[in-house]
């Protein structure tokens, strides 16, 4: 397993709409690192509980990001998705 990435979706999605409404400039730090720790877990993490057929909720985000960031781990965090 891993851990239930999908309580975290729509908070990923709250934080970059704050962003995009204020320009807060914690969120994008943020995004990278809690995607960053995403990024490191293992296949399990990716195929379990609801969030299997929901990555398209996150997948966004991640493009998102990588178009503000250019972080090189966002690809390869797509690609396990």
């Amino acid at each position: 397993g891993g851990p239930d990435f999908w309580p975290y979706l729509p908070l990923l999605q709250a934080l970059r709409s704050w962003y995009e409404y204020d320009g807060d400039a914690r969120v994008v730090p943020a995004l990278t690192a809690f995607l960053r720790y995403m990024n490191a877990q293992g296949p399990g993490a990716f195929n379990q509980s609801w969030v299997s057929v929901r990555w398209g909720d996150g997948l966004d985000t991640v493009y998102w990001l990588y178009n503000r960031t250019q972080d090189a781990f966002l690809l390869d965090l797509a690609d396990k998705i």
